[in-house]
């Protein structure tokens, strides 16, 4: 099993005994050329999208009800960060499933009302990374609102969300 793991290692690790190996017999300006020259197809792989930021959920027992009765997160974007008052926002995150059925929703609320829409509710099996993107309306007097609740147990991966003012 172990020959297997690493015969299949992650590019990451691959790299890094290639450049272990380069290292030995290279000047020292010759292998920070090299290094550089083998970190950049990672930063567009799969493997560098499941990094150490990205959040992992592995449920055992949820509800199928959704909100504060399953697993997930909710932020409100509002004065701070990437939020610039009201216009049309873009959203962007990527995300891998196994087993869990999950909701996304979005969309702008206020004190005292909301407009949230389901962005995305499925199950599908997701092994290799993929990218979801959904423009949100937000009107004057009105904030950003995402949510992300987990409503059947299994493994899920949600990574570098993204917001932008279009």
């Amino acid at each position: 099993m172990g020959k297997a793991i690493a015969k299949n290692a992650p590019m990451a690790v691959q790299a890094s005994k290639r450049m272990m190996r380069m290292g030995m017999n290279e000047t020292f300006n010759d292998h920070v050329h090299h290094v550089f020259l083998q970190l950049l197809p990672l930063f567009q792989s799969d493997d560098f999208k499941e990094g150490k930021q990205s959040l992992r959920f592995d449920v055992k027992k949820c509800s199928s009800i959704g909100g504060r009765y399953s697993p997930g997160f909710t932020n409100e974007f509002f004065d701070t960060g990437r939020f610039e008052g009201a216009g049309i926002y873009k959203i962007s995150f990527w995300i891998k499933n196994h087993g869990t059925t999950f909701n996304v929703s979005g969309g702008s609320v206020s004190a005292k009302e909301g407009d949230m829409k389901t962005l995305i509710e499925e199950n599908e099996e997701i092994n290799d990374w993929k990218l979801h993107e959904y423009e949100i309306n937000v009107p004057k007097d009105s904030w950003l609102r995402m949510q992300l609740n987990i409503l059947q147990p299994g493994t899920f991966w949600i990574d570098d969300i993204k917001i932008e003012k279009l």
